[in-house]
């Protein structure tokens, strides 16, 4: 199943479009605020798993997040990946580092920010470039799911 999320569809819309596609209803107290960080995604996941103990998996829109979801997840005596599945974005390199080591999606930061910096010259030149760019994705898979 392919699900294509750009903006304005974040990540809280992508997992209900992503859930709907696989005939899942998305529920409300499965979508987190982690304001990507790692206290945000200790947070949000402790949150989560008080409204829902039988989460069984998490896609946190950071590596930070991620690792601060792990946080809370192992800070209950769950086990990662066994009783929940964990996934993060961006691959930093503490995603390697972790324990277990993140599953993660690889941004093309180095694409990015070329990108941007095109469309910044093409609009200081009086050009209008195309307000959406959609750059190719990686998964890194690991330990984490």
């Amino acid at each position: 199943m392919e699900v294509s999320c750009r903006p304005p569809q974040m990540f809280g819309p992508c997992y209900q479009q992503a859930l709907k596609a696989a005939g899942r209803k998305p529920l409300k107290k499965h979508i987190g605020l982690g304001d990507f960080t790692h206290a945000g995604g200790q947070r949000a996941m402790g949150k989560m798993l008080d409204d829902d103990p039988s989460i069984d998996a998490v896609f946190a829109a950071s590596d930070l997040t991620a690792l601060g979801a792990i946080a809370a997840i192992t800070g209950r005596g769950l086990r990662v990946p066994q009783d929940i599945a964990v996934v993060g974005f961006d691959d930093v390199r503490e995603a390697s580092l972790a324990v277990p080591a993140l599953t993660t999606v690889r941004q093309p930061i180095d694409e990015l920010g070329r990108t941007m910096a095109r469309k910044l010259l093409a609009r200081i030149a009086g050009f209008d470039p195309a307000r959406t760019t959609v750059l190719p994705v990686d998964v890194v898979r690991r330990a984490s799911a």
